[in-house]
């Protein structure tokens, strides 16, 4: 989710090189409805975002039972030491910050999917 639609399509197209199924949603109801019907491993999830923002989203889909094995990563603009704390509070598996690195992003994607995080 990135209110953002050309950092968005730059992230789901890599992540789709990476052979994944992407969706991708530009506010926080769309995330939220999204990860309903998608029922994805892995969601990234913008901090900034207007009415509904990455933490807001992040903490529904924590307190719903359904999601307790879905990965979420933090993608801001802000990589300070308040900001990673924040989003760990929040129940952020990883805080990947924007630009994106394409390789980085690869790396994160390898190390949720094999377990090894946090």
């Amino acid at each position: 989710m990135d209110d953002n639609e050309p950092s968005a399509l730059s992230v789901s197209w890599a992540i789709e090189a990476l052979g994944d199924e992407v969706r991708t949603c530009l506010n926080g109801p769309c995330a939220l409805t999204a990860a309903i019907e998608f029922q994805p491993d892995v969601v990234l999830l913008d901090i900034a975002m207007p009415s509904m923002n990455g933490l807001e989203v992040c903490a529904r889909l924590r307190a719903d039972p359904q999601f307790s094995h879905v990965k979420i990563i933090a993608q801001t603009g802000r990589g300070d030491k308040e900001t990673r704390r924040q989003t760990a509070e929040h129940g952020f598996d990883l805080h990947l910050v924007k630009p994106v690195d394409p390789d980085l992003l690869e790396d994160m994607l390898d190390l949720l999917r094999t377990g090894h995080h946090r």
